[in-house]
């Protein structure tokens, strides 16, 4: 009786998890402003939000842009991994900007909501 109660147990567990695991990722693209600030000017973009399935809840936001005044831009590549990100009421340090010698602007922030 214990090895069936053991195995309804399993079995209850996979039913519930294995759908859960096979949703795909949620995407949201809003058209909604979002804002950055970079040591090359301050950047109105528009914002992706990611939402995985899983049991971490782990979210991703990227707000992208490009410089107001491109002659700003870097020389090279510029990143800084040790930004902070809020989004949707959630505050995150897990975050990094990335801007090219292009203008473009890449803020993404990891969360666990």
């Amino acid at each position: 009786m214990k090895k069936l109660a053991i195995g309804l147990s399993v079995l209850l567990l996979l039913a519930i998890v294995i759908p859960v695991m096979a949703e795909p990722a949620t995407v949201e693209n809003d058209k909604e402003d979002c804002y950055i600030w970079t040591p090359f000017g301050f950047v109105d973009g528009t914002y992706q939000a990611v939402y995985t399935n899983n049991a971490n809840e782990i979210g991703k936001a990227t707000c992208s842009g490009v410089l107001p005044d491109p002659s700003l831009a870097p020389k090279s590549t510029y990143k800084d991994f040790e930004i902070t990100c809020s989004f949707g009421g959630f505050w995150t340090d897990e975050a990094n900007l990335v801007v090219t010698p292009s203008g473009n602007v890449k803020a993404t922030c990891h969360f666990r909501i």
